[in-house]
């Protein structure tokens, strides 16, 4: 039998987004524009009235899940240093074409935001660390090389 890998993650590519001067989330995370179809109650609530300013360029790396992990588990080996900023996460959605995971820092707490491609658009969940669901092994999950 083979042994389940420590980490739950393997590094796999990378990708390269501007740095961003104003970023309004209420203004770009809405439903029917930009190619976003749904968003869930907590996505919404964590989301709502936040603005990032002065956002540097970023360097995100893409991960797989090489086993089942949990929210938790996932959330704690990113960490909020890899975590990365609403900006670049919807920056993110313009060079992906399936669903995706990544570790975001919201209101002074990290979640995980599923961002899932349903026909056209996207669907955003946000799991708090507590949440006890568990993510199957091939699911992509972004995070921030610092």
């Amino acid at each position: 039998m083979r042994k389940s890998p420590k980490s739950p993650l393997f590094k796999q590519s990378g990708i390269e987004l501007p740095a961003v001067k104003l970023f309004k989330a209420d203004d770009e995370f809405v439903v029917g524009q930009n190619s976003i179809g749904w968003m869930s109650e907590d996505f919404k609530k964590v989301v709502a009235g936040v603005t990032e300013r002065n956002i540097g360029k970023a360097v995100l790396k893409s991960q797989e899940l090489a086993r089942p992990a949990q929210t938790k588990e996932i959330i704690q080996t990113i960490g909020k240093r890899g975590s990365i900023s609403l900006a670049h996460l919807k920056a993110l959605l313009a060079s992906q074409t399936k669903s995706f995971l990544a570790v975001v820092y919201m209101k002074g707490k990290l979640w995980l935001v599923n961002v899932y491609r349903l026909g056209g658009g996207w669907d955003f969940y946000a799991s708090p660390l507590d949440c006890p669901f568990e993510w199957s092994d091939g699911n992509q999950v972004f995070s921030q090389v610092r």
